[in-house]
């Protein structure tokens, strides 16, 4: 008998911690900008493996798959950078057009020029290109 009580008290007391210990933690807190912890673990990305992923990130966001990203698929948010990457103005982006416009995002985002975008390289340049509420930042 005594067999049996100890580890069911034991994992009585495991269950009843954990769920303490997690009560009131929320998936945004732990993201980040839940409740003012924003909190994220730091990260670092090399020019060489943000180039590596590029054409990933294109065929991502081709949903239609026809080898060329046009304004709808790049809509909201993406829009401004839509236009800024359509460097010859034929409504569409192509993967040179697109890689030459995500490189030159990555240098100036990277403002100590090491080639390494750091965490908090990053935080500043969502700080800066960040849309005001009520605002439209697609002209800029």
């Amino acid at each position: 008998m005594k067999r049996f009580i100890c580890p069911a008290i034991f994992g009585l007391v495991m269950a009843v911690g954990l769920a303490a210990c997690s009560k009131g933690a929320d998936r945004t807190d732990r993201a980040g900008g839940g409740d003012g912890t924003d909190f994220r673990p730091p990260t670092n990305e090399t020019r060489a493996d943000f180039a590596a992923g590029i054409a990933k990130r294109f065929a991502r966001l081709d949903r239609n798959n026809d080898g060329l990203l046009q304004a709808d698929e790049m809509a909201g948010p993406r829009a401004r950078r839509f236009k800024a990457f359509d460097t010859n103005g034929d409504g569409e982006v192509t993967l040179a057009e697109f890689t030459k416009g995500s490189l030159a995002t990555f240098d100036r985002n990277d403002t100590n020029h090491d080639g390494t975008l750091t965490s908090d390289e990053r935080r500043a340049a969502r700080r800066a290109h960040a849309v005001p509420v009520g605002g439209d930042n697609t002209t800029g």
